[in-house]
């Protein structure tokens, strides 16, 4: 178990709205075929994962999967093949932070 304050929760809450952005925003690729959109939005997740201030071991965790987005929004392939890899990792994250969130409430 992990304790946060309330900053760290609010930052969380920040990062969940910007991943489900990202959904949405990856979602729409998948239906278009045009990623440069998502690209965007995935970018402001990863940036917004790299600033947050959560414990190290749970800032590590938060920070690969944001990054696993990133590397599947631009990396190499078709473009569904890119989304449907970002959107994988963004609603891996969009779970764990989802999980931290819980156990805060549960603590509270």
């Amino acid at each position: 178990m992990h304790s946060l304050d309330e900053r760290q929760i609010a930052e969380l809450h920040k990062l969940r709205d910007l991943a489900d952005a990202a959904y949405l925003e990856l979602d729409e690729s998948y239906s278009t075929g045009l990623i440069s959109d998502s690209k965007s939005a995935v970018f402001a997740v990863m940036t917004a994962a790299d600033a947050i201030d959560l414990p190290t071991i749970l800032a590590a965790e938060v920070r690969q999967i944001a990054r696993e987005s990133w590397e599947g929004a631009v990396g190499m392939g078709e473009v569904y093949e890119r989304a449907g890899k970002a959107i994988a990792a963004i609603g891996k994250l969009q779970r764990l932070i989802e999980s931290f969130l819980d156990e805060e409430g549960s603590q509270a």
